[in-house]
């Protein structure tokens, strides 16, 4: 099994009023996605957080760390050591 580096990301949920949808933002990446309900944005938003990070392995630049020491919502990201 190949080793793995763990990130770690804080994530806010909000209402969208207009559309109707939850949105989960990750400000320490600047990315947000939505689903309609909570559950369905958290997944999302960790999807894009990995596919983020991949791009970001891939093209040699550095992986943003989690600064926030706030309580609230995180989630976490598997990455294979090769692509970091």
């Amino acid at each position: 099994m190949q080793e793995q580096d763990v990130y770690r990301y804080r994530v806010i949920l909000s209402h969208d009023a207009e559309t109707g949808q939850c949105v989960a933002e990750v400000p320490a990446l600047d990315i947000a996605d939505y689903g309609a309900d909570s559950a369905e944005a958290l997944s999302s938003v960790q999807e894009m957080i990995a596919f983020h990070l991949e791009c970001l392995a891939l093209e040699g630049d550095e992986i943003p760390r989690e600064q926030s020491r706030e309580d609230g919502l995180y989630v976490q990201v598997r990455l294979a050591v090769g692509a970091t």
